[in-house]
């Protein structure tokens, strides 16, 4: 029993002395005999193919189960191996692997092996540095690629430094001390607003608060004629 029929492109020799209503009714047979396993000859000149076709048709169909077969076995196979594979490199991965997998700028491996056993950090301790590496990327500082070397990171112990405040709040100098201002106090200019006419300056502001000379009363007096 088979949900489909293998057909040979030989049988169109086979089959060219037969009528279209004898090929039909031969292929109605085979069809018949590949969903159901029993064999119902046809009456006319057809049935002469039909034992021959019938026996074609069953060795190509148990190929064809075979082959694939055989195919997933080798699917199996693979899957196993890559299972064994994948579990050995998980068993074979150290904690230094992970920071080096997870750190951004891969320079210098050799020498941070080498600070890496020197510090010989335990397991909290490599979950505070993954944690510190993953939100020094989030900075803006990182994100425009200004990190580290991962040997000076270590040296430096970097991970028990504070990590910046968060971007977008912006430090505005008052002349006196620092203040935060967060984004909702900002105020913005209105580019399509007509802009507003500056009040002419009086040359005589230069003069109002220190004593003037003679000399400077004139160049004073020249300034407001000529403006």
């Amino acid at each position: 029993m088979s949900e489909y029929l293998i057909a040979r492109t030989s049988w169109l020799d086979d089959m060219e002395g037969l009528s279209d209503s004898e090929r039909g009714r031969l292929f109605t047979a085979l069809l018949m005999f590949a969903a159901s396993g029993e064999k119902q000859e046809p009456r006319g000149t057809e049935r002469v193919l039909f034992n021959k076709m019938c026996r074609e048709c069953a060795n190509d169909v148990q190929m064809h189960k075979d082959d694939v077969q055989m195919s997933n076995i080798d699917i199996n196979k693979h899957k196993d191996l890559s299972t064994q594979v994948s579990t050995k490199e998980r068993k074979n991965t150290t904690p230094f692997d992970t920071f080096w997998d997870s750190y951004p700028v891969k320079v210098n491996k050799k020498r941070c092996a080498e600070l890496w056993k020197k510090l010989n950090p335990d397991e909290e301790l490599v979950k505070n540095m993954l944690s510190s590496i993953e939100a020094w990327k989030q900075t803006r500082q990182w994100r425009e690629g200004y990190v580290p070397y991962p040997d000076t990171w270590l040296r430096g112990e970097k991970w028990n430094d504070e990590i910046p405040a968060d971007p977008r709040n912006r430090i505005k100098n008052t002349g006196y001390a620092s203040r935060i201002i967060t984004d909702d106090q900002i105020q913005f200019v209105d580019l399509n607003e007509e802009p507003k006419r500056m009040p002419k300056k009086n040359p005589a502001l230069r003069y109002a608060q220190t004593p003037i000379s003679e000399a400077d009363f004139n160049t004073l007096i020249v300034d407001l004629e000529n403006d």
